[in-house]
C-alpha cells in the first residue's frame, strides 16, 4: 500500500492466483466505496510471494517489483499521464475491446505489458512492464530495495534490489549504466555445507544485509574493502533443547534440540561473545 497522489492510495494484492491485483483507495471517501478495483497485472505463472515499490520521482513515476513462485522477479513502472498521453492509451484499449473474441486479442490479453487506470478525480494513470529479472533457480521469496539519494539521470540508477529465493541464495541487483540493463551484482549465501532456502532479505543499510532461512537460521553480510562479507548473527534453538555437552577442551559446546538440530558454539576472542559456528547435523526429527 502507497500513495498515488494526494488523494488516493494504491493497494496491490497478489496471491496464488498468480495475477498482481491493483485497488485504489479514496480518502475523502469514508464508505466502502472508497475501495475501487482497477485491473490485474498478468506475466507470472505462479503464486506470488511478495513486493516492493519505489519511492515517488518525477510526474508521480514509481517503479514496482513483483516476484513469484515461477522463479522470476517482474519491473513495472507507474506513471501519471498527461491529457494527450491518456487519449492515445485509451484509444488502443478500445480497439481491442472491439474484438473480444479475435484470437489475437485474446494472446494478447495473456502477455499484456500496458495497463490504463482512471480515477475519480479524472487522472490518469499507466502501468507498464520494463523488465524481467531472471536469475534464481527456484521460488523467489522477497524482493527489498535500497534508494541511493544521489541524483541521478535515470532514477534506475538510483536503485539496487534485494532478492531471496529457496535456491540457497540472496542476490543484489543493480541497473547497468551502460546498458540500462538489470544484471547481479552480487550473490550471497552458503556455496556448500548445509544450505538453507532463504524466507527473506531486508537492506539494513547500503553496506549491511541481514538474511533468515526456513529452518529460523539469521545471517548477515557487511561490505568491506570492495567484497562482502559474513558476520556473526544473532542464533539459537526454536524449540526444547533436553540436552548438551562440552567437548574435552571446554572451546566448543555442543547442544541437541527437538527443532531437529545440532548446533555447536564457540567463544570469539575478537568480539568477547558466543556465536554458532556449526551445525553438524542436521535430522528430519526431533533429537533428544
Amino acid at each position: 500500500m502507497f500513495p498515488v497522489n494526494e488523494r488516493y492510495i494504491m493497494l496491490l494484492i497478489g496471491g496464488f492466483d498468480k495475477y498482481v491485483h491493483v485497488y485504489t483507495v479514496d480518502t475523502q471517501v469514508d464508505s466502502s466505496e472508497a475501495i475501487e478495483y482497477h485491473t490485474s497485472l498478468v506475466g507470472h505463472s505462479d503464486s506470488i510471494r511478495d513486493y516492493c515499490v519505489s519511492r515517488a520521482y518525477a510526474n508521480d513515476m514509481r517503479y514496482i517489483f513483483s516476484c513469484s513462485q515461477d522463479c522470476l522477479i517482474r519491473v513495472w513502472r507507474l506513471i501519471k499521464l498527461d491529457s494527450a498521453q491518456a487519449e492515445i492509451a485509451e484509444e488502443e484499449e478500445k480497439k481491442l475491446e472491439e474484438y473480444p473474441d479475435d484470437e489475437f486479442v485474446v494472446e494478447h490479453l495473456k502477455t499484456k505489458t500496458s495497463y490504463i487506470l482512471r480515477f475519480g478525480d479524472e487522472s490518469v494513470y499507466n502501468i507498464t512492464l520494463s523488465s524481467v529479472l531472471q536469475c534464481h533457480s527456484q521460488s523467489v521469496t522477497s524482493v527489498r530495495l535500497f534508494e541511493d539519494d544521489q541524483a541521478s539521470e535515470d532514477p534506475l540508477h538510483n536503485l539496487s534490489l534485494l532478492s531471496s529465493s529457496f535456491d540457497f541464495t540472496v542476490c543484489i541487483w543493480k541497473v547497468d549504466k551502460d546498458s540500462g540493463i538489470w544484471t547481479v551484482e552480487t550473490t550471497l549465501g552458503e556455496m556448500s555445507g548445509n544450505k538453507h532456502a532463504f524466507f527473506g532479505a531486508e537492506f539494513l543499510d547500503e553496506h549491511k544485509v541481514f538474511a533468515y532461512t526456513y529452518n529460523g537460521a539469521f545471517h548477515r553480510w557487511d561490505f568491506e574493502d570492495g567484497t562482502w562479507r559474513p558476520k556473526p548473527c544473532i542464533t539459537g534453538h526454536f524449540d526444547e533443547i533436553p540436552d548438551l555437552d562440552w567437548d574435552p577442551s571446554r572451546n566448543y559446546l555442543v547442544t541437541t534440540s527437538k527443532d531437529q538440530t545440532t548446533r555447536i558454539y564457540s567463544y570469539c576472542k575478537t568480539l568477547r561473545e558466543w556465536y554458532e559456528i556449526s551445525r553438524p547435523q542436521v535430522h528430519g526429527y526431533d533429537i533428544n
